[in-house]
């Protein structure tokens, strides 16, 4: 989903901040990415990084899990998917398998990724991170 408005925003950096907070750079231009280069208060150019949209991704992991010895393919996928078991512990497990102490990265577990489509409002609330409206 395209977001309607996309305005430059002072922004704070260690070096050449101003009195008030804020930080000048390229003499009073805000953003710094690629050709850019809007004045705070402004529109974000097109093609500039900062302006954003929302999409819909599939994503495919595969990974190790440990399960039951006598639990069948059909046992298995139900536990995962239609149980009482809350997806947030893939989720848990995913995270702990991002942060091995020796090092390794979620990158192997990654199967596929896919776009699905643009993201509506129902898939911002429901997929997202974005709180559905009871007003």
């Amino acid at each position: 989903m395209r977001r309607e408005s996309q305005i430059v925003q002072p922004f704070k950096t260690t070096s050449q901040t101003k009195p008030d907070g804020t930080f000048d750079r390229l003499d009073g231009v805000a953003c710094p990415y690629g050709e850019c280069k809007s004045p705070v208060g402004s529109e974000h150019a097109i093609g500039c990084v900062c302006r954003r949209r929302t999409v819909v991704i599939d994503v495919t992991f595969r990974y190790v899990k440990e399960v039951p010895e006598d639990w069948d393919q059909h046992l298995i996928e139900s536990q995962l998917t239609e149980s009482s078991s809350c997806a947030t512990n893939i989720v848990d497990e995913l995270h702990r398998l991002s942060n091995l102490e020796d090092g390794r990265c979620a990158c192997r577990l990654i199967q596929s990724a896919t776009l699905v489509r643009e993201a509506t409002e129902d898939d911002e609330i429901d997929l997202g991170d974005k709180p559905e409206d009871h007003s």
